[in-house]
C-alpha cells in the first residue's frame, strides 16, 4: 500500500476527479467525525450510523497533537481541522465551553503525607503554541456538522444496504482496557485551584496549576484535573476529573466514587483540592476493574498477542468473519488520558485510515479493499500494543518520585522530537506534494522518522522501567539510567536539562532558544539542522482565523 500514497489524489482545493467507493462507519465520536469528514471530502460516499452513546467529557492536547491535527488539514485539503489545532483559532462558542492549556503539571504525593514541594514538575507550553483542554459534548456537535457540510451522511438506524461495492468499519474504543485498572472521567464542579493548595510562593511553580493540566501522581496510578472555566471568555465553570487506580484499590467494585473518596482520604492535598467538589455528569468508565492483581496489589496484564489465532500459508493472522467489517479504535472510551495520548492515538488511526482509503484503487475491488483493511488493521495493533506499554511504563514509574521524575522527561523529549519532526515531514510534504515520508504505517509507531538518537534514548528509558518491574533494580537505579541516557549531549536537544533530576520547570525562553541554535550548528547530527530551523520552532498558521462555522451555527 505504501507505494500507492506517494501523491495526494488532488493538487489543490477542489478534486480533480472523485473516488470510487463507499465508506459506511459504525459509531459516533470525534475521531469517527474527522474520517467521514475526510472521506468525504476526498469524494467517497460516507454514512455513519451514529449509535446514541455516552460521550467523554474531554481530551487535552499536547504539541505533537496539534502537530496532527495540521497534518490531517493540510494532506487532505480539509482546513477546518486546523482549526481545531490551537485554542486561539476555535470558534468563540468553543472557547468558551474549552479551557486553555498553558501547561502540563505533575505533583506526586505519598500516602498519609502533605504533598513534599520538592517533588513536583511543571512543563510550560511555548508561547507560539496553544493547546487545550477540549469540552467534547460541544467539540463533537461541532466535528459533525462539519462532516454534514462535506457531504458525509449521518442515520441513527442501522447502517443501509448497498448494492455496490462498500467498506465497513465499526468504530470502538480507543485502545484494550488496562487489566487491573479502574478508569474513567467525570465532569465536576467547584474543584479549587491547586494553587490555593500550594501558594505560589511556596511552590515555586512557573505557571498557576489551574491554567494547564495537573497530574496527581501516586503509586499505581493518577487523578488528572483539567478545568474548562481557566480564561476570562469561560462561560463553563466545570472541570474534567479522570481517576485510573488498580482495582484492588476499591476491592474490585468498580465504583469509580468511591475510589476518589479513598484516594482522597490517603493522599491528603488531593482531598484539599476535591473537598466540596460535585460531581455533575456521569462517569464515563474505563479499564478493567475484574481483571487479576498481583500479590502487590499492581496490575498483571494478559498476552493479548492472540497466540492461539488462526494464521494462513504465509503467517498472516486470520480474522474471523466480520460481515466484511473492521474495528477500527476510534473512540475515546477505552484509552488512558495520561499526556493526552489517548486523543493523539485516535488521530494517528485516523490519518493512517483516511491515507490508505483514499490511495487510488484502494477500495476498486473487493479483494483491493479487504488488502486496505488489513494494512490498517496492522498499524492499528502496532499503535495499541505501544499505547498499552506506554500506560504500563508510566504505572512501574509511580514507584518513586526519582522514576517518576525520570519517565516525564522521557515522555517530554519524545513528545517535543515527535512534533519537531512531523512538523518537518508536513512542511517538506506540502512543499514537494508527495506524502510518502509521513506514509510509512507498515513499520507502525515509527510511520515516520523521528531524530537520530531518539527512539533509542526512549526505548531504553521504557527498558529502564521494565527492570523495576522484574525487580531487577530499584526504582532510584532505574531513574539513574534514565537520567544517564538523557544527558547525551550529541542526541538529545538543550531545550531543556533532560538529564538534571533538579531541573523540574520547563520554559522555552530566547536564550534556551539560542542555545539550541547553536547546537543544532555544532555538535547536533546534521539531520536536526533540517529540522530545527528557526521556522519549524516558531511558525505557525494565524490563529486569528475561524472556519466559517461561526458562533450562529455553533448553537444551533
Amino acid at each position: 500500500m505504501t507505494a500507492q500514497l506517494e501523491k495526494v489524489p488532488w493538487a489543490d482545493d477542489r478534486m480533480l476527479e472523485p473516488v470510487d467507493g463507499d465508506v459506511r462507519l459504525a459509531g459516533s465520536g470525534i475521531g469517527v467525525d474527522l474520517l467521514a469528514m475526510i472521506l468525504a471530502r476526498g469524494g467517497l460516499q460516507v454514512t455513519v450510523s451514529q449509535e446514541a452513546e455516552l460521550a467523554p467529557v474531554a481530551v487535552t492536547t499536547v504539541p505533537y497533537t496539534a502537530e496532527l491535527l495540521h497534518l490531517l488539514a493540510d494532506r487532505f485539503s480539509v482546513p477546518e481541522i486546523a482549526d481545531l489545532a490551537m485554542f486561539g483559532r476555535l470558534p468563540a462558542w468553543l472557547q468558551a465551553s474549552s479551557g486553555v492549556k498553558q501547561s502540563l503539571g505533575f505533583v506526586y504525593h505519598r500516602s498519609g503525607r502533605a504533598h513534599d514541594r520538592s517533588e513536583n514538575v511543571q512543563f510550560s507550553v511555548p508561547g507560539e503554541h496553544a493547546e487545550w483542554h477540549a469540552y467534547l459534548p460541544d467539540v463533537q456537535r461541532h466535528t459533525k456538522k462539519l462532516a454534514q457540510r462535506y457531504g458525509a451522511r449521518y442515520t441513527t438506524g442501522p447502517l443501509p444496504g448497498t448494492g455496490a461495492h462498500a467498506v465497513t468499519l465499526v468504530c470502538a474504543g480507543t485502545s484494550a482496557s488496562q487489566p487491573g485498572m479502574l478508569s474513567g472521567t467525570a465532569d465536576f464542579e467547584d474543584v479549587t485551584p491547586f494553587e490555593q493548595i500550594k501558594p505560589p510562593k511556596d511552590d515555586g511553580y512557573t505557571q498557576p496549576w489551574s491554567e494547564g493540566a495537573t497530574v496527581h501522581g501516586f503509586r499505581g496510578g493518577w487523578v488528572q484535573v483539567a478545568a474548562f472555566g481557566n480564561h476570562p471568555g469561560s462561560r463553563n465553570a466545570g472541570c474534567a476529573v479522570s481517576v485510573s487506580v488498580p482495582a484492588s484499590e476499591v476491592g474490585g467494585s468498580g465504583d469509580l466514587d468511591a475510589a476518589l473518596t479513598a484516594l482522597c482520604q490517603r493522599y491528603p492535598d488531593i482531598g484539599l483540592q476535591l473537598r466540596g467538589a460535585r460531581r455533575k455528569g456521569p462517569w464515563r468508565q474505563t479499564g478493567d476493574a475484574g481483571a487479576r492483581t498481583g500479590p502487590n496489589g499492581d496490575p498483571v496484564r494478559e498476552d493479548r498477542s492472540d497466540a492461539g489465532a488462526r494464521t494462513g500459508p504465509n503467517g498472516d493472522s486470520v480474522r474471523e468473519d466480520r460481515s466484511a467489517a473492521l474495528v477500527l479504535q476510534l473512540g475515546l472510551d477505552r484509552g488512558e488520558v495520561l499526556f493526552g495520548q489517548d486523543f493523539t492515538l485516535l488521530l494517528e488511526l485516523v490519518h493512517a485510515s483516511a491515507a490508505i482509503l483514499l490511495a487510488p484503487g484502494a477500495l476498486a475491488t473487493p479483494e483491493a479493499s479487504a488488502a486496505a483493511m488489513r494494512d490498517i488493521e496492522r498499524f492499528q495493533q502496532s499503535l495499541l500494543s505501544y499505547q498499552e506499554d506506554f500506560s504500563h511504563a508510566g504505572r512501574i514509574a509511580t514507584r518513586s518520585f526519582q522514576s517518576w521524575n525520570a519517565f516525564l522527561r522521557a515522555w517530554l523529549l519524545w513528545s517535543i522530537s515527535s512534533a519537531l519532526a512531523l512538523k518537518k515531514v508536513r512542511l517538506d510534504a506540502v512543499r514537494a506534494g508527495n506524502w510518502a515520508a509521513a506514509s510509512q504505517f507498515d513499520q507502525g509507531v515509527g510511520w515516520f522518522d523521528l531524530a537520530p538518537g531518539i527512539a533509542k534514548t526512549v526505548d531504553g528509558c521504557a527498558e529502564a522501567m521494565k527492570a523495576v518491574e522484574r525487580q531487577a533494580v530499584l526504582p532510584t537505579v532505574a531513574a539513574g539510567r534514565v537520567f544517564k541516557l538523557l544527558s547525551q549531549r550529541r542526541v538529545i536537544p538543550p531545550l531543556y536539562k533532560f538529564g538534571d533530576p533538579a531541573a523540574r520547570r520547563y520554559r522555552l525562553s530566547l536564550p534556551t532558544r539560542l542555545k539550541l541554535l547553536a547546537w543544532t550548528f555544532t555538535v547536533a547530527p546534521k539531520a536536526y539542522r533540517g529540522m530545527l530551523t528557526a521556522d519549524n520552532i516558531t511558525a505557525v498558521p494565524d490563529q486569528g482565523r475561524h472556519s466559517a462555522f461561526d458562533a450562529t451555527e455553533g448553537k444551533q
